[in-house]
């Protein structure tokens, strides 16, 4: 193992395992997979608000049936205003479209392209080589949605202006 390796007054940090990959390129794959799992902590969070036992519900379920249970769980809400539904259902709605992108990145395998190693996915429609710019990007659309997400959550648990109380 490589380690820490002194380039000058900054150091670099090498990719020290022996499977071969660039280290910018691991630690893309890494924040990407952690901001995701803060989505879907921020969904599942939201789920709890909207229905007590969510949290225990959605523990054994994948990423992509927890958001289908939220999505239900906010359609058969009463107490929603026609506002908070509609944000709530986007929420949902953003979140299952990042859950198949997720996807995608995580189920995809290790190649050589153009003398990189890359994810790259196939599928019967086509295929696609993950870059660490590809990845760092979707990372940026998970944030966006934890955030927008999160927004949600304290409009909802700490001032009550999405559950009818406007």
């Amino acid at each position: 193992m490589t380690g820490i390796v002194a380039t000058g007054e900054t150091s670099a940090i090498e990719n020290p395992w022996r499977i071969p990959a660039e280290h910018p390129y691991l630690a893309a794959l890494g924040s990407a997979a952690y901001i995701f799992t803060y989505l879907e902590w921020q969904i599942i969070s939201l789920g709890e608000l909207l229905e007590p036992g969510f949290v225990y519900t959605s523990a054994k379920k994948t990423a992509g049936d927890i958001g289908k249970a939220f999505l239900r769980i906010v359609q058969k809400n009463p107490s929603l205003t026609t506002s908070a539904r509609q944000q709530l259902e986007f929420v949902a709605n953003v979140f299952r479209d990042l859950v198949i992108l997720r996807n995608r990145l995580l189920h995809a395998k290790p190649a050589t392209i153009e003398g990189q190693q890359r994810l790259h996915y196939w599928s019967r429609t086509g295929s696609y080589t993950w870059s660490e710019k590809n990845i760092l990007d979707l990372a940026a659309r998970f944030e966006a949605a934890a955030i927008d997400g999160n927004r949600v959550y304290y409009a909802l648990a700490h001032r009550n202006t999405l559950a009818g109380h406007e």
